[in-house]
C-alpha cells in the first residue's frame, strides 16, 4: 500500500483523471471502509450525479434553456421521457437516480 502511495503523491489530481480511473473504483469498499449505512451504488451515484468536479452546478444559461425547448419542440413526438432530452443535451446524469 506505501509504494501505491508514493507511486501517486505527487501526481496532479484532475477532473479528466479522476474520471478516466472512475472505472476502477470499488464503491463497495469505499461504502464499507468511510460511509457506514451507505451501498457502493449509492456512493457511486452521488459521485456521478452530484460531486463530481466536472458537471456543472451553475445555473441554466439562456443558450441551453434555448437548447432545451428546441429539442423538445423538434422531437415532441418522441420526447416521452427525459432520458430522450437528456441524450440530445449530451448529458450524463441516469435521470431516474
Amino acid at each position: 500500500m506505501d509504494n501505491i502511495i508514493a507511486s501517486v503523491k505527487d501526481l496532479e489530481v484532475t477532473p479528466e483523471r479522476i474520471r478516466k480511473f472512475l472505472p476502477k473504483v470499488n464503491w463497495d469498499l469505499i461504502a464499507s471502509m468511510y460511509v457506514g449505512g451507505r451501498t457502493g451504488a449509492e456512493c457511486e451515484s452521488r459521485w456521478l450525479n452530484y460531486e463530481d468536479p466536472l458537471i456543472n452546478q451553475g445555473a441554466w444559461t439562456k443558450e441551453e434553456d434555448k437548447s432545451l425547448l428546441l429539442i423538445v419542440y423538434m422531437y415532441q413526438e418522441l420526447v416521452r421521457n427525459c432520458c430522450i432530452i437528456g441524450h440530445k443535451l449530451y448529458c450524463i446524469h441516469v435521470v431516474w437516480e
